[in-house]
């Protein structure tokens, strides 16, 4: 499997509420892994400090568009590596 990431600069981390997380009832926490029948799915549950990366480029190749890539899984878990790497 080829990744671009090694090709980006260090992505920062954007949590999407800093602060209290409206409706959470946990405090935050990492994100669990948890097993799968495929064994090539890492899967993520129990995330209570949802957030993003922002990978800039150079400045030499910033032009301005950026692009959105989001894990599969739906409301249970997040797939990080399928569909969204």
């Amino acid at each position: 499997m080829i990744s671009l990431l090694g090709f980006s600069q260090n992505p920062k981390p954007v949590y999407l509420w800093p602060d209290q997380v409206p409706g959470e009832t946990e405090s935050k926490h990492d994100p669990v892994q948890t097993p799968n029948k495929e064994g090539d799915v890492i899967r993520l549950t129990d995330v209570t400090n949802p957030a993003f990366l922002v990978f800039r480029p150079t400045k030499e190749k910033n032009n301005g568009a950026g692009i959105v890539v989001c894990p599969g899984g739906g409301y249970t878990i997040l797939a990080i590596n399928k569909r969204g790497n």
